[in-house]
Formats: C-alpha cells, sequence, structure tokens
C-alpha cells in the first residue's frame, strides 16, 4: 500500500469505506404531478429489476411494496414525492419511496409490528401496507428522515431492501 501524500488523503486501498460509497448510485423518478404514480413506481422498479431478478415470485413481491409505500405517499404525504432505487455496482440494492411527510416514529413502529409475523393482522386502523412491506422484506426495512432530491423539501424515505440482496 503506497502512504497517503498528506494527512488529509484517505489510504488508496480497495476496500476502504469511501470506495464503496463512489459505486453507489442512485436512480431518482419524481411521482409529484404523474397521472398514476403508484402504477408508474411499480412499472418503473419492474422495467429496471427484471434484467436482474429472474424469479417471478419475487419481482411480484417488490411491485406490491413498491405499490404501497408509494400508496401511502399519495395519500398521507402533504407535498412532493419520489422513487429511489440504490444500486451498487449496477446492481439494484434498496427501493426508497420519499416524501414531504413526517410521524418518523408511528412509521418505525408499524414496520416493526409488521415484521413480527403475530403482529400483522393487529393493526387494526390502517398501516398494514407498512406491515406487508416489513414482511415481504424479511424486516429489512425502515424510515429515515431526508431530504428530496427532486424537490427543495425535507421529509422521510420508507425504505426495503431487496430480498436476498445485501444492503
Amino acid at each position: 500500500m503506497n502512504a497517503p501524500d498528506s494527512v488529509t488523503d484517505r489510504p488508496r486501498t480497495a476496500a476502504h469505506p469511501a470506495d464503496l460509497m463512489d459505486a453507489l448510485h442512485t436512480t431518482v423518478r419524481p411521482l409529484t404531478g404523474v397521472p398514476n404514480p403508484v402504477r408508474y413506481a411499480r412499472q418503473t422498479v419492474l422495467d429496471q429489476l427484471a434484467e436482474h431478478i429472474d424469479d417471478p415470485g419475487l419481482l411480484e413481491d417488490l411491485a406490491v411494496m413498491v405499490s404501497e409505500a408509494t400508496t401511502n405517499a399519495a395519500i398521507h404525504a402533504p407535498g412532493p414525492c419520489e422513487l429511489r432505487i440504490i444500486s451498487h455496482g449496477g446492481l439494484p440494492l434498496v427501493i426508497e419511496i420519499a416524501d414531504t411527510g413526517d410521524q418518523l416514529d408511528v412509521i418505525a413502529a408499524r414496520l416493526a409490528a409488521g415484521a413480527v409475523p403475530d403482529q400483522l393482522g393487529a393493526l387494526q386502523d390502517g398501516g398494514r401496507g407498512l406491515g406487508i412491506i416489513a414482511r415481504l422484506s424479511g424486516g429489512r426495512c425502515a424510515v429515515q428522515p431526508t431530504r428530496l432530491y427532486s424537490a427543495a423539501a425535507d421529509g422521510k424515505s420508507v425504505w426495503f431492501a431487496i430480498p436476498g440482496r445485501a444492503p
């Protein structure tokens, strides 16, 4: 390994986390103003993932998760929303629906409850979509604060890892 040129240079190794970050790519599709944002998001994901995933059941599960997250954003968020597909080295790993909504604690609790098989049916006042996302993703999902790329607005994103892929 070569020595850094200065104390601010990072070591030149392929395993450095910054090198991994350089290989990340985020595809962003605004959903605001699209005539049918749920259908558009679902089709965009299926089109992009079809060349990487040959399991029709997994593609169907991904379509359901995208539909549930997009529907929640369209119904509950007050402003713009967008679809994000995060890839590493060309391989899609994570899907996000970002919007200008809040209630991160409520959403996190519903995702956590949905990841527990006995709890999914207990969600009486809505929230089944988040439970479905949690179940189909194997609990590899969350909500986090974010800033929308397509609009200068703060909000949140509900994300899930594509099953069988490491995020």
